[in-house]
């Protein structure tokens, strides 16, 4: 809990009600930013319980003569970890999300204010006019996440023989792994040919004696900053 003193202050992050639900629990969290004191932000973290509005799963057996043999389905409720930044006009929501059946989504949401010029009819070509004399400026946000390990898949296929009919043959699609174990090989360059999944996983945690993995897909390219000084994770399409 937030405690004032000579050396600490004390900042309202998270509002009951509006950033988190009014029910969420909320944590005060003490970090070092720009000072050499440590700075508490009150409500800076809450945690919650969500109804996705989706199930988790769902199957209907049906007997084909108008009924069904059985019906199974399971409630997805999640439990959210959020706290929020703010950059400069923009103010970001952090999710973290912790399904039922152990698989956990990382989630990023934007607000805050747009940013904005002076409307002029070329301008266009480069925004979107949002009110009188106001232009809201295409632009780009990048997210960062730190992964332990990282593998790029792609699909490969192959002929082969029909086990059931040899004069037949088959093409089947095979998965082809490429284990990326420094940064220069998992920086993707700009106009090359991108591989279809990515995967991002923890080696050392497994589940049933299967490794956990969370799925990423191609990202957007972003080739204004290939060609200029800039934030070196976007210089590619994913590094």
């Amino acid at each position: 809990m937030c405690k004032k003193t000579a050396n600490q202050s004390s900042r309202l992050s998270s509002a009951p009600g509006i950033d988190c639900p009014e029910i969420s629990t909320f944590v005060d969290l003490y970090h070092y930013y720009d000072t050499d004191k440590p700075v508490c932000y009150k409500n800076a973290l809450c945690i919650f319980v969500l109804n996705t509005g989706i199930p988790l799963r769902r199957h209907f057996d049906s007997n084909n003569m108008g009924g069904y043999n059985f019906y199974g389905g399971l409630e997805n409720t999640v439990l959210v970890v959020r706290t929020t930044s703010t950059v400069y006009n923009y103010d970001y929501i952090w999710d973290f999300m912790f399904y039922q059946n152990r698989v956990m989504e990382s989630k990023v949401s934007a607000t805050g204010y747009i940013h904005a010029t002076f409307f002029t009819t070329n301008g266009l070509n480069y925004g979107t006019k949002v009110y009188n004399h106001v232009l809201g400026n295409l632009h780009t946000h990048l997210i960062h996440y730190k992964e332990n390990s990282f593998e790029s898949i792609d699909l490969k296929y192959v002929n082969f023989t029909n086990p059931w009919n040899p004069n037949d043959t088959i093409v089947q699609s095979k998965l082809h792994k490429t284990q990326h174990t420094t940064e220069c090989s998992a920086a993707f360059q700009f106009g090359k040919k991108m591989p279809r999944y990515f995967h991002f996983y923890n080696p050392t945690t497994r589940i049933n004696g299967a490794t956990r993995r969370a799925i990423a897909f191609s990202s957007t390219p972003w080739p204004q900053c290939a060609a200029k000084r800039c934030e070196g994770g976007g210089r590619h399409q994913l590094g």
